[in-house]
């Protein structure tokens, strides 16, 4: 697995999970990733998005990336 730095952006998680920014933006909001928003940049810790992965991540039903 890529070594990913400890604090990533969106279009960096979305880029390594394969996955649209919006769909990061949408795992944020529903909690499913966790970040800190620092004025409008998030960023997300590289432990969150190590355990989306290991627990798996779904689309919320009826949600069209999904």
């Amino acid at each position: 697995m890529t070594e990913l730095p400890d604090l990533l952006t969106i279009k960096q998680v979305a880029e390594y999970l394969q996955v649209a920014e919006l769909t990061v933006r949408r795992m944020l909001k529903d909690g499913r990733l966790r970040g800190t928003k620092l004025g409008v940049l998030w960023r997300i810790p590289r432990e969150s998005v190590e355990e989306l992965i290991l627990t798996g991540y779904t689309a919320q039903e009826g949600n069209p990336d999904g």
